[in-house]
């Protein structure tokens, strides 16, 4: 049984929220027939998503672990280039 945004808001569950409220605002944006409304319901889905990526609802991780992750695997990457002598750039003294 699909429970509607009252009852989700209830829970306290912050992500299950706005889970929630991104899809009732779609569901909106897809009913709208004015042209204002519609980019009104557009700007606060927008912002609705960005809380969502945030807090880690869209693939479990949040903005912050993403880039964490992102700077491992760069650094893991130069650790393991033969080529790159350990300096930036490639570039070797001597």
């Amino acid at each position: 049984m699909v429970q509607g945004l009252p009852d989700v808001a209830a829970t306290g569950d912050r992500l299950a929220t706005l889970q929630a409220m991104r899809d009732h605002l779609a569901e909106q944006i897809d009913a709208c027939e004015s042209s204002r409304d519609t980019a009104a319901l557009g700007r606060l889905l927008v912002d609705v998503l960005a809380q969502i990526d945030a807090i880690g609802g869209a693939d479990g991780q949040s903005a912050e672990d993403r880039t964490f992750d992102e700077l491992a695997k760069r650094r893991s990457g130069r650790s393991a280039d033969p080529a790159g002598g350990g300096s930036p750039g490639g570039a070797q003294s001597g």
